[in-house]
């Protein structure tokens, strides 16, 4: 096939001439990863290597320098001292391949670079045959040794994966916005990789090496490239719960950048604070909280609760949470099918550290299965804390034939756990809702802020963050009360504690002050005077 000219490529790249690069914008030698999350994504061998981060943040060039490096880095020398590669690059259409793909691509590699060939047109594949070399020792001795790269770009919407790759042969491929691809893509993607070059190519008893690598912004919460790189595999998604173990051996690594505005966001070079910023003032709340800060957008099916105050970046520690046997252990409590706890410690400067979560299982557990889960954690983890306060749903203290000898569920597990459990303030939503609230909210030293989350509490970081949610209604408008799910259990069992060490008078007080300081005294007390005058006095 003939290469293609640069008007003919520029005609398809959607762009001017001059846009096209005549040299390479990236030099291989001196590249500089976007930040350590960039640079960890490059390193890494797969199987299958995913990175998400905000708009700009340095994902797609990262992704090419990857797979580059893995090219004359990481593939073996052939017998004769030749490196031989294939690399697929996949994109959800044609269009998008060539107006975006693969004009970053010529940032590092222009059509004509160096004597290559450059073929494709109007929705076919392109190609794109490239001469390099690199330095390795062979045979003991250091020597240059070259390198006949060949990348093959596909675009898989409308085509079966299948169909497109049965009986391909290739080295790496690269999913370019791998959340727009069918979720079967890329794990039967790796099933074509190791197979260039052939074997007889190779010395006796080579191994090829073999990677995926996927880039993304933040897809919705339950997107199944999100839930494989979160879990750590493909297999059986459908079965993959907030609260299931990752495999001791990842077949997915994930790797997430911070936010365009966080103190350890990537590629400043490429993108300003200020540029983020001015995004965040104009942007939508799912535009900003995707393409700004890159955390999950909010789910298609509701609103979640705590938007406007959970900020991951804040309220989730960096790492694991010790307990401190200094401090009482507190505890709250959902109760029924659904039962779940959470345990926390209050230190001296008022800061909540929520430790760890026994979350519901999906099928449900009755009381004696949910004791045998929080006993382990008492006896371990939580060993030699003084107890605390315990309080539960005030519905978990009721219902039961007490005459007949039954115990309900808040006495069951009380006496199972050796601890009192007691009654929270109230059930009313909107007052559990603002006790925790006021903590999200709450600074209480610039770096301090008044709740932080063990990361291991992972199905009330995704209460927080998308499934605690407002249920939508036909209408498109929100419901009032909470979706019932089994982040809904986790996010009850936090509030009922929080609400009881805090007290429901003051909370009510605290959001009475809407957030103002204590010697700020709203305007109605000037209103309301002295109510003991009268005018017979």
């Amino acid at each position: 096939m003939k290469a293609l000219s640069r008007s003919q490529l520029a005609e398809l790249c959607e762009c001017r001439q001059e846009e096209l690069p005549a040299a390479p914008l990236f030099q291989i030698g001196s590249y500089t990863p976007p930040g350590p999350v960039g640079a960890s994504y490059i390193r890494s061998l797969g199987p299958i290597d995913v990175i998400m981060g905000p708009a700009g943040s340095g994902k797609t060039i990262a992704s090419i320098f990857k797979v580059i490096r893995f090219s004359i880095g990481a593939m073996p020398v052939c017998t004769d001292n030749v490196i031989r590669v294939r690399g697929t690059v996949l994109r959800d259409n044609f269009r998008a391949m060539y107006r975006t793909t693969i004009r970053s691509w010529f940032e590092f590699f222009p059509p004509d670079y160096h004597g290559a060939i450059f073929t494709g047109g109007q929705d076919r594949p392109a190609q794109h045959i490239l001469k390099l070399s690199t330095v390795r020792t062979v045979g003991g001795v250091v020597r240059e040794v070259p390198v006949e790269l060949t990348v093959d770009f596909f675009a898989v919407a409308d085509v079966s994966i299948e169909d497109l790759l049965k009986g391909y042969e290739t080295s790496w491929v690269w999913c370019n916005e791998g959340d727009l691809l069918h979720e079967r893509v890329i794990p039967f993607a790796y099933s074509r990789t190791g197979r260039y070059p052939p074997k007889q190519k190779l010395p006796p008893g080579t191994r090829l090496p073999r990677v995926v690598a996927a880039d993304m912004n933040p897809p919705k919460p339950k997107h199944p490239l999100l839930v494989a790189a979160k879990a750590g595999t493909f297999q059986n998604l459908e079965l993959v719960s907030p609260e299931a173990a990752a495999p001791v051996e990842r077949a997915v690594n994930f790797f997430t950048q911070p936010s365009g505005l966080s103190k350890e966001a990537e590629n400043r070079a490429g993108k300003s604070f200020e540029a983020y910023a001015e995004e965040a003032r104009t942007g939508s709340d799912e535009d900003v909280r995707r393409f700004v800060h890159g955390l999950p957008g909010y789910p298609s099916d509701g609103r979640p609760i705590y938007r406007k105050e959970f900020r991951r970046a804040d309220h989730v520690a960096a790492g694991h949470l010790v307990p401190d046997p200094r401090l009482p252990l507190h505890a709250g409590f959902d109760q029924g099918l659904k039962g779940c706890a959470i345990f926390l410690q209050e230190d001296s400067h008022g800061q909540l550290r929520v430790l760890r979560e026994v979350p519901p299982p999906a099928e449900g557990w009755g009381f004696a299965r949910f004791i045998e889960a929080c006993l382990p954690l008492l006896h371990s983890d939580f060993r030699g804390c003084a107890p605390g306060v315990w309080a539960g749903d005030p519905a978990g203290f009721y219902g039961a034939d007490t005459k007949g000898g039954e115990r309900s569920w808040m006495e069951a597990v009380s006496i199972g756990l050796g601890r009192r459990i007691e009654p929270a303030p109230s059930q009313e939503t909107g007052l559990r809702w603002e006790a925790v609230r006021i903590p999200l909210r709450t600074m209480i030293e610039p770096g301090r802020p008044a709740i932080i989350i063990d990361s291991r509490c992972e199905m009330l970081i995704e209460g927080f963050e998308a499934e605690y949610k407002h249920p939508k209604r036909a209408n498109g408008s929100y419901g009032d009360e909470a979706d019932k799910n089994l982040h809904s259990n986790i996010h009850d069992a936090l509030q009922y504690i929080i609400l009881t060490l805090r007290g429901a008078d003051a909370v009510i007080h605290q959001a009475g002050r809407a957030g103002r300081p204590g010697n700020v005294v709203p305007m109605a007390g000037y209103f309301q005077g002295n109510t003991d005058f009268s005018v017979f006095s």
